[in-house]
């Protein structure tokens, strides 16, 4: 049976976003990472992290030191 991953994070830029999942994944956390699209005539508006739900508390407490 696979992990089920839940929304820890939505940031509204994607380097925000890849700066927590690259402190995440230096931590050993699995993390997705989803681009959010605005409407077609306008560039990506930011991204969204998911992790495995046994990983939320710890992952949380990562990006609370990172303070994102």
């Amino acid at each position: 049976m696979k992990d089920k991953l839940v929304l820890l994070r939505s940031f509204s830029n994607e380097t925000d976003a890849n700066a927590a999942k690259k402190r995440l994944e230096d931590n050993g956390v699995f993390v997705s990472l989803n681009k959010e699209s605005g409407m077609s005539s306008q560039p990506a508006a930011g991204a969204s992290l998911h992790v495995r739900a046994k990983d939320e508390k710890r992952a949380n407490q990562i990006l609370r030191v990172m303070r994102v």
